[in-house]
């Protein structure tokens, strides 16, 4: 970590609660103005504006997979939110967000 940064973890785990297997799934995690998205374990993230999306293959009946990612937040903006805005899987909000 470099000084003028702060850096964390995140994770979020895609499950398939279902009796079928799963189509292909897209994360969307929106971050404060100024954060970057790297260190990724999982699908390669696409970037628009302060919006990163993860698509991922299909996830087996009772399957689960994990995208972990590490966030850098720029020290100037540390007056707002630093911690993701928001974060959705197949347009339902994030859970434990």
């Amino acid at each position: 970590m470099s000084s003028g940064t702060l850096t964390y973890r995140g994770a979020v785990v895609v499950s398939n609660t279902g009796g079928a297997q799963s189509d292909r799934w897209t994360l969307t995690i929106t971050v404060p103005l100024l954060a970057t998205v790297q260190g990724v374990e999982g699908p390669r993230p696409s970037q628009s504006g302060t919006a990163w999306s993860f698509s991922g293959s299909a996830v087996p009946a009772g399957g689960s997979t994990r995208v972990v990612f590490d966030v850098l937040l720029d020290v100037g903006s540390l007056l707002g939110a630093t911690q993701p805005l928001s974060c959705r899987v197949a347009g339902e909000d994030c859970a434990g967000l």
